[in-house]
């Protein structure tokens, strides 16, 4: 998690977003671990990687969301 978390920082993620990133996060372990699967087998072998490209993924998904809002807004 930690290791995450200072990917995230460095991203420039909010602290409010980090924390709800690695709950979620801790979630999909949880559920993984549950169905008989590693940490590795969930985020590779490297967990910095990882995390980036989880807050890669975030970041393009808010930049559509906010330019699907705008296509739908006054403020095209």
């Amino acid at each position: 998690m930690r290791q995450g978390n200072n990917e995230w920082y460095r991203a420039g993620m909010p602290r409010r977003a980090r924390r709800r990133k690695a709950e979620e996060l801790r979630t999909h372990l949880r559920e993984a671990q549950a169905d008989g699967r590693s940490i590795e087998g969930v985020v590779g072998d490297d967990r910095a990687e990882f995390a980036a490209a989880w807050a890669a993924a975030d970041r393009s998904h808010t930049a559509q969301a906010f330019a699907s809002w705008l296509q739908r807004s006054r403020w095209r």
